[in-house]
C-alpha cells in the first residue's frame, strides 16, 4: 500500500498534466465537484487539496499540493458553495495579480499562487513554488494552488456551476 501511495504522490507532484485528460467540455450538467482542503501541515508531507469529480457515473479523485493561510491570516473552516469566479484580478494595496480564482467568501478564494513571488510562512520568506512543493502555510487566508491545478478547478466550476460545487475546509479534513 505504501508503494502505491508513493507512486501516486510522485505522479501528482512531478507530473502536472496527469489531470489533463479530464475533458471539461464533456462534463454533464448534473456533474458534481467536491473540494476538500486540509489545513493540517502534518498530513502527506504538507497541506493538500482533494478534488472529487463525479460525472455521468464516472468518479475521479486527485490529491493536489496546496498552501493555506499562515499564522497571522489563517484559512477559516468552511463548508459551502463558491460565490464568485474571477479569471484575473489584482489584490490591493499589494498589487498582487492572481488568476483563476474560485471565491468561497468575499475575501478568500482558491487561486493560482504566484510562483516567484515571496510569501511569509512559518519557515520564513518562501517563494510560491516552495510553499506548494513543501505544503507550507503561506497565504493570507486563501488557498493557493499550482497554476494548472487552479485553472482546472476554475474551468470545472465555470462549467458545472456553483450549486454543483461544494468546498470543505478544515484542519480535521481527512482523505
Amino acid at each position: 500500500m505504501k508503494q502505491i501511495l508513493f507512486i501516486f504522490l510522485f505522479i501528482i507532484n512531478y507530473c502536472p498534466n496527469v489531470m489533463a485528460y479530464v475533458d471539461i467540455e464533456s462534463l454533464l450538467p448534473n456533474s458534481t465537484l467536491e473540494i476538500t482542503i486540509s489545513t493540517d501541515l502534518r498530513i502527506l508531507g504538507g497541506q493538500k487539496l482533494l478534488l472529487s469529480l463525479k460525472t455521468g457515473g464516472d468518479e475521479y479523485e486527485y490529491i493536489l499540493n496546496a498552501s493555506t493561510g499562515n499564522e497571522g491570516y489563517p484559512t477559516l473552516d468552511f463548508i459551502g458553495h463558491p460565490i464568485d469566479l474571477k479569471e484575473n484580478f489584482t489584490l490591493y494595496p499589494y498589487n498582487y495579480e492572481f488568476q483563476n480564482a474560485v471565491f468561497f467568501t468575499k475575501e478568500n478564494s482558491i487561486y493560482s499562487m504566484p510562483l516567484t513571488q515571496f510569501h511569509t510562512s512559518n519557515e520564513g520568506q518562501r517563494s510560491g513554488a516552495d510553499c506548494l512543493t513543501e505544503g507550507l502555510a503561506c497565504t493570507r487566508g486563501s488557498v493557493g494552488l499550482w497554476p494548472h491545478d487552479a485553472k482546472l478547478i476554475y474551468d470545472i466550476v465555470q462549467k458545472i456551476g456553483f450549486k454543483n460545487t461544494t468546498i470543505r475546509i478544515s484542519k480535521d479534513s481527512t482523505f
